[in-house]
């Protein structure tokens, strides 16, 4: 438990990055769908004018899974809070695991299938310009990761339980 602290430290200035970025990430993509001769720089060696509609889309929906991972997130640094605590097996420490595994795999599919679906059909210019395969290790990692919270989250609860019969028979 004595890297409890640096744990929480970590997933606390990582929230706080994230909400930063979606702060700024939001209206410019908004800008960058609405008025895209506004923005005075190139992005990806692209100008913004010449940025398909259907990718300035794929960002509009990849966003909410974006969100979907901050929540995720944010029920971590709940949780490690409980932990500091010492409430292991509470509760809220099972519904939370439980949570963040559904939130982040839901993040995946609606992070993930918008790039999918545009690679099949459109022709990419700027945000998929190098991706040959949207499927690697690291979209493979996350849904793998949502998993392991869903399983962490189911021995917890068989840890709580097995607890409170142990508990009986004293």
């Amino acid at each position: 438990m004595k890297r409890l602290p640096i744990l929480k430290t970590l997933t606390d200035i990582l929230f706080v990055l994230s909400v930063i970025i979606m702060f700024f990430t939001v209206p410019f993509a908004f800008i960058l769908a609405v008025m895209p001769q506004m923005i005075p720089f190139e992005l990806f060696d692209v100008a913004p004018t010449d940025i398909p509609t259907g990718e300035v889309i794929a960002l509009f929906i990849t966003i909410p899974g974006l969100v979907l991972y901050m929540y995720a997130l944010y029920l971590f640094r709940k949780t490690l809070t409980l932990f500091k605590n010492n409430k292991f097996f509470d509760n809220q420490v099972i519904i939370n695991f439980d949570r963040i595994g559904k939130t982040i795999i839901a993040g995946f599919f609606i992070t993930t299938m918008p790039l999918y679906l545009y690679t099949m059909f459109a022709e990419t210019v700027l945000l998929l310009k190098n991706d040959e395969s949207w499927f690697t290790g690291d979209t493979l990692f996350t849904l793998v990761l949502g998993l392991f919270f869903i399983v962490l989250s189911e021995v917890f609860r068989t840890a709580k339980a097995m607890q409170e019969e142990n508990d009986l028979t004293v």
